[in-house]
């Protein structure tokens, strides 16, 4: 049975098991056959299952083990402009999970990356926010990220702002930090839902305990 036919929805299945198992194997075998089979259909293939089915294989083996997807970046990005919207997000889920091994291909098509989190969905915004976070890890690119970090958090939803706050601050440097700070402390009395302002204020709290072990 070839790759495509393992697929999810070609076994007329509507939930990802399927698609989890082939990642599995896959994974345990370092299956890179399997890995180029994939890749050519997505450059082939006009069935938006099939690329979907592929999209969601490739998101869990870069979960697992992203170095099999080393040679992915080209194929995924391209569905970024795909015509239909769960593509699209498929795609920035599956980039997300490997976009860290070539930084600087990444920054250079940026635009695209940041013209689909504002115009797509919550599900593309989130991965999206991994994939800067991925950049802002890079020392040549931290200073432009940052900016752009700050502008997600800025403008983040309420359900969504926690999380990205949270994500950013594992890796977030000292002059950065208060500039979160600063944002958070202006977002929280906006927020509606008390969970959300309970989550705002741990972050909060966090953030600056690190701030106070780093002054003088």
């Amino acid at each position: 049975m070839n790759i495509r036919n393992r697929f999810a929805r070609s076994q007329g299945i509507s939930n990802e098991i399927p698609n989890k198992q082939l990642a599995s194997e896959i994974v345990a075998s370092s299956d890179e056959a399997s890995i180029r089979e994939i890749l050519q259909i997505l450059r082939e293939s006009k069935k938006p299952d099939e690329l979907s089915d592929g999209l969601k294989v490739l998101e869990m083996v870069g979960e697992q083990n992203p170095g099999l997807l080393a040679d992915a970046f080209t194929p995924v990005f391209t569905l970024l402009q795909h015509t239909q919207n769960k593509i699209q997000w498929r795609a920035m889920s599956a980039l997300s999970t490997f976009s860290f091994l070539h930084p600087a291909t990444t920054f250079d098509n940026l635009g695209v990356i940041l013209d689909l989190m504002d115009q797509g969905s919550v599900i593309t915004r989130d991965h999206g926010v991994k994939i800067l976070i991925g950049l802002y890890k890079e020392d040549a690119y931290r200073r432009d990220i940052g900016p752009l970090l700050l502008e997600q958090v800025t403008a983040a939803p309420d359900n969504q702002l926690g999380q990205y706050a949270e994500k950013w601050m594992q890796v977030i440097t000292q002059e950065d930090r208060a500039k979160l700070i600063r944002v958070l402390e202006m977002r929280q009395p906006e927020l509606v839902n008390p969970s959300h302002q309970k989550r705002i204020s741990r972050v909060l709290l966090k953030l600056h305990r690190s701030q106070k072990n780093f002054e003088p």
